[in-house]
């Protein structure tokens, strides 16, 4: 009966006939039945104990990553605090270089009693447990295939990615600058109001500082940074460099910026934002994503903009108009590189409108007739009058010989 539960088939056998009225259950369970029809169990709700402020740290990590940052890292670990739901990130080369130590202790200020993490190796390692009993932590992991268990640090990891896709969309910066997005969606997650507590911040709950606004910068926007003095002696050298904004820094109360001459990482305090521009909009700019922390990436100007001079006649029609445009156009064509300027079909053949490719033939027809009669205009007004016949001329005249004087030198004259 296709393996019905014994509920159903006692249900048949009640109120249809084929079936004993007497139908007794199998004692055994079925194999099929089991292996077609598991299920997860529900997940049950724990009495939650009420932590003190830093005694619970929730810890995931996350990776390796698809892309590498614009430094070589492939792994993201982060790490919550239970009350406040203040979080640390650290940006990781390998799996293994983990290191949670007195750094986490030192941040928070408070005396860590329990790590509650996944139950991957870098958190079981031998040198990792052995800290934790040193110090007196106690190590809570979560059951295989059990997220659900430390769902604080798998949503903290979910919202801080998805903040920062948002910011790399919304900028159109490239994957490798997620982890500068990240490290910024981490800023602005512990300066804002959570559901552990709608009227302070995660940041005035542990460290007792509300957050400032002010400062606060769209990500990914173009900035100019002042350059320092050494960079600045010559009067005529501009004093400022265009950079892109990535954040702020950890160590020092000042911007992160990208320097786009210097193609480095680099900390400024004086900086002049646009935060309605952004690098995909600039005009003739273009990226190059083959370089790391001091040569993080190059931007190649592709698409200079050069003026060529050009003949205008004294009377313009509308046909040269669209010669020069035309010219103009093939130009800047050519002087764009053949791999980044694609097939760039001229307007006429944009157009799907039959009349418009009419009247643009016949248009090109009558350029084509005017300059052609224009060139042998051209020509007869350069061409020279023809020379008069040597009969006529007074130039050349033909002596006869009586006329001819003899020379007072030649032998035999009569002036010997």
């Amino acid at each position: 009966m296709g393996h019905l539960p014994l509920q159903t088939i006692k249900l048949c056998a009640k109120e249809h006939v084929g079936i004993p009225k007497e139908f007794v259950a199998p004692t055994t369970q079925c194999v099929a039945c089991v292996g077609a029809k598991m299920a997860a169990l529900p997940k049950p709700k724990f009495a939650t104990r009420k932590w003190k402020l830093g005694e619970l740290i929730h810890s995931d990590l996350k990776g390796p990553m698809r892309t590498a940052s614009n430094n070589g890292y492939l792994y993201m670990a982060t790490y919550i605090e239970e009350v406040s739901g203040f979080v640390w990130t650290k940006i990781l080369k390998v799996k293994d270089e983990q290191e949670l130590q007195a750094w986490m202790e030192t941040q928070s200020g408070f005396k860590i009693k329990c790590l509650r993490s996944d139950g991957d190796g870098e958190y079981t390692s031998g040198d990792f447990e052995a800290y934790l009993k040193e110090q007196g932590i106690k190590h809570e992991t979560t059951a295989p295939d059990s997220p659900h268990q430390n769902g604080k640090a798998e949503r903290m990891n979910r919202t801080l990615f998805e903040m920062a896709l948002a910011m790399m969309l919304h900028s159109g910066m490239e994957k490798r600058w997620w982890a500068e997005a990240v490290s910024t969606a981490a800023y602005i997650r512990n300066r804002v109001v959570n559901s552990n507590d709608d009227e302070k911040t995660p940041q005035e709950i542990l460290f007792g500082q509300k957050p400032n606004y002010s400062n606060w910068k769209v990500w990914g926007c173009i900035c100019y940074r002042l350059l320092p003095y050494q960079s600045k002696r010559d009067k005529l050298k501009a004093k400022a460099s265009k950079c892109i904004f990535l954040g702020y820094s950890k160590t020092k109360k000042a911007y992160r910026l990208y320097d786009i001459e210097t193609m480095k990482v680099v900390h400024a305090i004086t900086v002049t934002f646009f935060e309605t521009r952004f690098w995909k909009d600039e005009p003739g700019d273009d990226y190059d994503d083959s370089s790391d922390e001091e040569s993080d990436d190059g931007f190649d100007n592709h698409n200079e903009s050069v003026s060529m001079p050009s003949n205008t006649p004294d009377e313009t029609s509308p046909a040269s108009s669209e010669a020069s445009s035309a010219s103009q156009q093939s130009y800047n064509l050519r002087n764009i590189p053949r791999d980044t300027r694609g097939h760039i079909l001229p307007d006429f053949r944009r157009s799907l409108s039959l009349d418009e490719l009419l009247e643009e033939s016949n248009r090109m027809r009558r350029f084509n007739e005017a300059e052609r009669q224009r060139r042998v205009e051209r020509r007869q007004q350069s061409c020279l009058p023809p020379l008069p016949p040597l009969q006529n001329s007074t130039i050349l005249r033909r002596s006869t010989r009586e006329t001819r004087r003899p020379s007072r030198y030649m032998r035999g004259g009569r002036y010997d």
